[in-house]
């Protein structure tokens, strides 16, 4: 029988990739699945598979655990730690990327934030904004937010919180958008 020792998920980056480790796996063949969606097997061994998380998987609550299952290919499935910690990921909001990176000092720019574990619920726990410069969501899912951001200064980087979870940009991530006043229309007359 196969047995899973641990599960992490690595949050840093873009990918954030979910290594499933122990003994016993198929050599091919593993299915992966979180929080009952399926995980996209990349690498596998007899020890080890790594999969990319489903996209469909959003921050519900805060601290939001999602259960891991490995199931090993003409084997079944595999005994799971005793420890919860050992066999759930923890989702938390990461941003990657804002577009565009600029707009006008008097706010009115829509803007796209790209990232994962935010909500696809536009309510009161839902909030993006830049360095405290507020931006109105529109639509959102868990991996995309549409706002109109609000008037502001300088360099800002995107943030977002879902359920009292704060984001952060991922490694490597575009996450910074400027309020520049060469982006903000000027009105020079009027009749």
């Amino acid at each position: 029988t196969p047995a899973v020792a641990s599960v992490t998920m690595n949050h840093s980056d873009a990918q954030q990739r979910i290594t499933v480790t122990g003994v016993g796996f198929a050599a091919s063949g593993n299915e992966v699945t979180v929080g009952g969606a399926s995980c996209a097997v990349e690498t596998e061994s007899a020890t080890s598979v790594v999969c990319a998380p489903p996209t469909t998987l959003g921050v519900t609550t805060r601290y939001t655990y999602y259960d891991v299952l490995l199931r090993a290919d003409d084997i079944g499935y595999a005994n799971m730690p005793s420890s919860s910690s050992d066999r759930r990921v923890r989702y938390v909001p990461r941003v990657i990327s804002v577009s565009p990176t600029a707009g006008s000092t008097e706010g009115g720019t829509l803007v796209t934030i790209t990232g994962f574990g935010f909500s696809d619920a536009v309510n009161d726990d839902l909030y993006a904004w830049m360095n405290w410069c507020g931006i109105h969501i529109q639509s959102a899912t868990p991996t995309t937010i549409v706002g109109v951001t609000t008037g502001c200064s300088s360099t800002r980087t995107a943030r977002v919180r879902v359920h009292g979870e704060y984001s952060s940009c991922v490694d490597g991530g575009d996450c910074d958008f400027t309020f520049t006043s060469a982006n903000t229309p000027t009105v020079t007359s009027h009749d």
